[in-house]
């Protein structure tokens, strides 16, 4: 008997679309124009995290820091000059590597890294600070190899003038032209 009842008494069909969790019912149109500010909220603290100084100078680089200098996947923009190397060896011209301070297969720059073989130096730094010659020739041996000023008996000339300190503090100004003879 009692089976019996069980069989005979069923709980109506819940409708989906009927059920009532606290939240107000809203058309496609509200949902859409939620989804979107959401959207619109995470894209803009995205932003600005990835463009806040605190993520352009922290340790997530993808190479390591070569004399305090990092390697990140964007330049930075409070600090962008151009500083020109030209090198002679003898009365040859030494060309100053595309590539470095460009770590391959790294997706990352260095802070002081040359895009082309013009002697042109990209200076594209997150942080204000002086920058010296001494650091791009580290970045240079830790990226494509060692550079040819090393060790060499060098002359150096720094717009026009010759240089009579330790070369590798050289300080870098937009424009500064330094020129390396190689004994």
């Amino acid at each position: 008997m009692e089976h019996q009842q069980k069989q005979g008494t069923q709980e109506p069909p819940v409708a989906h679309d009927k059920i009532n969790i606290g939240l107000p019912r809203l058309t496609k149109t509200q949902w859409s124009a939620i989804f979107v500010g959401l959207l619109f909220v995470g894209s803009s603290a995205g932003f600005a995290f990835l463009s806040s100084p605190s993520s352009q100078t922290g340790s997530s680089s993808p190479a390591p820091a070569i004399s305090g200098i990092q390697c990140q996947s964007m330049e930075g923009t409070a600090l962008h000059i151009h500083p020109r190397l030209e090198i002679l060896r003898g009365n040859s011209a030494v060309k100053v590597p595309a590539g470095i301070g460009i770590p391959s297969g790294k997706g990352c720059m260095y802070w002081l890294h040359t895009h082309d073989t013009s002697g042109t130096i990209h200076v594209e730094s997150p942080v204000q600070r002086t920058f010296t010659l001494g650091e791009f020739l580290d970045i240079w041996d830790a990226t494509i190899g060692a550079n040819p000023i090393g060790g060499a008996n060098v002359t150096v000339h720094v717009d026009g003038r010759t240089y009579d300190g330790d070369y590798r503090q050289i300080v870098f100004e937009d424009g500064k032209s330094i020129l390396v003879e190689i004994a």
